[in-house]
This record gives structure tokens, sequence and C-alpha cells, in this order.
């Protein structure tokens, strides 16, 4: 687990054909995240996204199907594009932008 900043990117967000009705809201969130190299892709329960500001109507639509570890489904129901930014132990800021995957599926212990 690492401490990453998410913002969001409307501008990227709207190139997938999918703007944003209303960015007033958006804001940067600071979660922890689990750092895995061996990823294919990255998803987040919908509370963060709501915690970023994103409303359910502004993720970009996907027909996907995500499954977790025990296989079971992960429920995605869409996707937001995303900064993620840390800092390492020595001090070097690193950021990726993502195309973030959105699960209506709660976050255990929520």
């Amino acid at each position: 687990m690492i401490l990453v900043r998410i913002t969001p990117l409307p501008e990227e967000h709207a190139l997938f054909g999918h703007s944003m009705k209303d960015t007033s809201k958006l804001k940067p969130v600071t979660v922890s995240m689990v750092s895995d190299t061996g990823c294919q892709s990255t998803i987040t329960p919908l509370q963060t996204a709501h915690s970023l500001g994103i409303q359910t109507k502004d993720l970009v639509p996907v027909k996907l199907v995500m499954r977790g570890a025990i296989k079971e489904d992960l429920c995605v129901i869409g996707a937001v594009v995303v900064v993620v930014t840390t800092t390492t132990t020595d001090s070097c800021v690193r950021s990726t932008r993502l195309l973030c995957y959105v699960s209506s599926v709660p976050m255990q212990g929520s």
C-alpha cells in the first residue's frame, strides 16, 4: 500500500467523447492504493470517484467485465481519466495518467 494523490483530468476525460457536465466540484484526493507493477488495469470504488467530485453520470461508459483475485465480478460501471501522484522514499515525485475503471462494489470495511 502506498499513499497517492488522485486528480481528475476532465479535459482528457472529454477526449473519450464523454465530457463532464459540471467540473466545479472536482478536486484531488489522497488515498491508499495497492502498488502492483504486474497489474493490467486500475480500478477504484465508486465512493472514491464521488470523493473526486465525479458523478456517476459523468463516467466514461465501458463494456467490461473485470474479475478479482477470487474470480468475483468487480461490477465495473464506467471509467474516469485521472493522474496518480506519489512521492518515493527518496523524495522523488512520480506520476502517471490512467484510465481508471470504477466499481460499484463497496470497499471492504465501508
